[in-house]
């Protein structure tokens, strides 16, 4: 709606959106759900996006989560992540043990602009970082867990533990 009042309404052909809701995604399109267990995004210029899954059990309400990807609740008592297309992801990184003060290539997606980089939970030095690669290195005192990456975006956490040796 603009200031003097003007609506654009947004007509999705594949959905009737009825008893739905919507958020701002971290990507900067509006998310929403509705009644009939779709899920979509608008984008500013409004292209519409649908995700369809066989495994979504009517979602109910919807949020950007602070990791940067979508979160839904459902109405089987369960609570769904969607990853956005701006959502940090860690891939892998190497190597994958060492001492304090290693320097460790963590890659992925979206790790551009990183404001944070920890070894279980213990802050490292960054010493470069772009979209698909970050290299920090394990801090003083640091022991064995996930490497987390946290950008303007979100946050990303390894499915994997780097040990410290």
């Amino acid at each position: 709606m603009t200031p003097s009042g003007t609506v654009t309404d947004y007509y999705i052909q594949e959905t009737h959106i009825s008893g739905g809701a919507i958020t701002a995604g971290p990507d900067g399109d509006i998310w929403f759900v509705d009644s009939a267990g779709t899920i979509g995004s608008i984008t500013t210029s409004g292209s519409v996006r649908i995700y369809g899954n066989s495994l979504l059990q009517y979602p109910t309400a919807i949020t950007g989560g602070p990791d940067g990807a979508i979160w839904i609740t459902q109405q089987d008592d369960t609570v769904g992540r969607i990853p956005t297309p701006v959502t940090p992801d860690i891939k892998s990184f190497s190597p994958s043990s060492g001492p304090d003060g290693t320097t460790v290539s963590i890659t992925g997606k979206h790790l551009d602009g990183a404001t944070s980089v920890t070894f279980s939970g213990i802050p490292a030095g960054i010493i470069s970082d772009t979209a698909k690669q970050i290299v920090a290195e394990v801090p003083s005192g640091g022991s064995s867990g996930l490497v987390t990456v946290t950008t303007p975006v979100g946050t990303a956490t390894s499915a994997t533990a780097f040990s410290v040796t």
